[in-house]
């Protein structure tokens, strides 16, 4: 609906306990399966209170679209990330207006499919590093946790791909699993449904702050040895050293520290949930599992693939989206209104609501994914492609604040699980199920414990 036509109905909502809302429900079912409830009950667009804020809901990729693309004006990010910036700062995710446009004008071209093609190699070079840990650990395979050992792999290809810096070598005195530990420490906090005030010294604030001032010395040591290093690399710690402000300045310690992080959270967590889930998903995929080997087989039969095999690729890629549509890295965004709007079939949205698009149902929604549990890769063949509504596919998001780093990724994860179905093999523990939980990204909270064994040996 267009903003000029008129509200013509107050927004769906159940019933709510008095002052605090709808918290007894997200807490006792979890906010997630609490949302997809209210959803089935109501439909695509509805309120719920959390405590003192009424949160405005839309699951229809044209509301989506409306708010992310074409009244995008009304909607900022604003209030609904202040809590991620006590993390980011001002990086490119979370910055608005003319700083947000010179960050993405200064950061796009070392995402760019030529600049990306070229990171190919080091990034199957990372891979085959994780599989010989795992043989000198144990040669006849054994039992490991893959969202661990997925987390550490893209944490060391993030660093050697955008920073030129080998986690591996301890140049920044902090291990893999200290840099996702506090993460996640950090996430948790930003999707608390109840938050102690930032001042008062309670044990999750005291933990926050020191996770925060861990990542603020592992990154600060990063820029600081580029910077005495004197070299100039083609990479993006080097775009952001030669990068100005509009002054011409050179970028401030602040937001170069704001910067790195970003990149490092986005490059390394979204892509390491993503493929473990991907791995996890495929365990009951037989027939898809056995469709990517002969495809790989035909593409680049033993030796390690690379960028230029991408085409060749390509049904390993619908795989990895269709994985990332039934469990998306990211299940939700928001926006505050900043002018009045009207959504869905006549519901009035005015300044200073929060509306939150919720991704997880989106790509779930019967009206645009034929029997949408059921896992068929074929949805991203290009011809599906072609039939799809953009905005019922996000996980990358859409519009202007599409993720920068979408081709990175997506080449990273073709790769890796190219290189993984040749020289391993996957199957899930008896008896094992994760618990999935949702805070910035859908991380397992108790890991993904898979079995491996290895393949015969492939070329290098």
């Amino acid at each position: 609906m267009e903003p000029a036509e008129a509200a013509k109905h107050l927004w769906p909502s159940t019933p709510a306990w008095p002052v605090i809302g709808h918290l007894p429900g997200m807490i006792s079912l979890g906010l997630v399966p609490f949302i997809e409830s209210v959803w089935r009950e109501l439909g695509d667009c509805f309120e719920f209170r959390a405590g003192a804020e009424t949160i405005k809901v839309i699951v229809h990729p044209d509301d989506v679209e409306a708010m992310l693309l074409r009244r995008r004006h009304k909607y900022t990010k604003g209030a609904s990330y202040d809590q991620f910036r006590r993390l980011v700062g001002r990086g490119l995710i979370s910055s608005e207006g003319a700083l947000w446009r010179r960050q993405r004008r200064l950061i796009q071209p070392s995402f760019n499919r030529d600049t990306i093609t070229a990171l190919g190699q080091g990034m199957v070079a990372q891979v085959d590093v994780m599989l010989e840990r795992w043989a000198a650990a144990d040669p006849g395979g054994g039992v490991i946790d893959i969202h661990a050992e997925l987390m550490r792999l893209t944490l060391e290809i993030t660093g050697e791909a955008l920073f030129g810096l080998r986690f591996a070598e301890d140049r920044a005195s902090i291990s893999t699993r200290e840099f996702s530990d506090a993460l996640g420490v950090v996430a948790a906090r930003i999707t608390a449904p109840l938050e102690a005030p930032r001042w008062l010294p309670t044990p999750g604030n005291i933990k926050l702050e020191r996770a925060i001032a861990s990542l603020d010395r592992v990154v600060m040591r990063i820029i600081n040895e580029r910077r005495q290093g004197g070299e100039d690399h083609d990479d993006l710690l080097g775009a952001l050293l030669r990068g100005s402000d509009e002054r011409g300045d050179a970028l401030d310690d602040e937001l170069l520290r704001d910067e790195v992080l970003t990149m490092f959270l986005a490059g390394h967590e979204t892509t390491a949930v993503s493929l473990g889930w991907a791995l996890w998903q495929l365990r009951e995929q037989p027939e898809v599992r056995a469709r990517m080997l002969e495809t790989i087989d035909a593409a680049v039969g033993q030796r390690g693939p690379t960028s230029a095999d991408l085409p060749a690729l390509a049904y390993i890629k619908q795989v990895f989206y269709e994985s990332m549509r039934l469990i998306s890295p990211v299940w939700t965004g928001a926006r505050n209104c900043v002018e009045p709007d009207v959504l869905g079939e006549g519901y009035a949205v005015e300044p200073g609501t929060r509306v939150m698009n919720f991704i997880w149902l989106t790509h779930r929604h019967p009206e645009f994914w034929d029997q949408p549990e059921r896992f068929d890769p074929e949805r991203f063949a290009p011809e599906a492609i072609a039939k799809q509504h953009k905005f019922a596919y996000l996980p990358f998001t859409h519009g202007p604040r599409k993720c920068v780093g979408e081709h990175f990724a997506t080449l990273e994860s073709v790769l890796v699980l190219t290189r993984l179905f040749q020289r391993v093999e996957l199957e899930a523990v008896p008896d094992f199920e994760p618990e999935m939980d949702f805070q910035l990204t859908t991380r397992p909270r108790n890991g993904l414990m898979m079995r491996w064994r290895p393949r015969a040996r492939v070329a290098g």
